[in-house]
């Protein structure tokens, strides 16, 4: 289970069986944003390009505004617990979007 904070503010929870392979995922800086759905909301809320655009394959975002979102993910902090199995942190994630509510989590 982990969560992105962005300025002290819970934005983004997910879980993960192999944590290292997801966060390698969310940190990637290619042009290829539709294998994160963090990277893909973060280009629909700093970009507004629709969610069909920020996932295309092969991506049709422009170099420039990849960087954008690259530098904005760049700016956020990770935290993460380990819990005892998938469905731990299955209800450890809907327990914190229930509570925390973060911006870029689609419920």
């Amino acid at each position: 289970m982990y969560a992105w904070f962005r300025d002290g503010q819970c934005i983004y929870v997910g879980k993960a069986s192999s944590l290292r392979q997801r966060l390698s995922t969310h940190l990637r800086t290619s042009l290829d944003l539709s294998r994160s759905t963090l990277r893909a909301t973060v280009a629909e809320r700093e970009l507004g390009v629709s969610r069909a655009t920020a996932r295309a394959r092969p991506s049709v975002i422009a170099p420039d505004q990849v960087a954008v979102v690259n530098r904005w993910i760049a700016e956020c902090d990770i935290a993460w617990i380990t819990c005892p199995s998938p469905l731990a942190a299955a209800e450890l994630e809907r327990v914190l979007r229930g509570e925390r509510m973060p911006v870029l989590n689609r419920i």
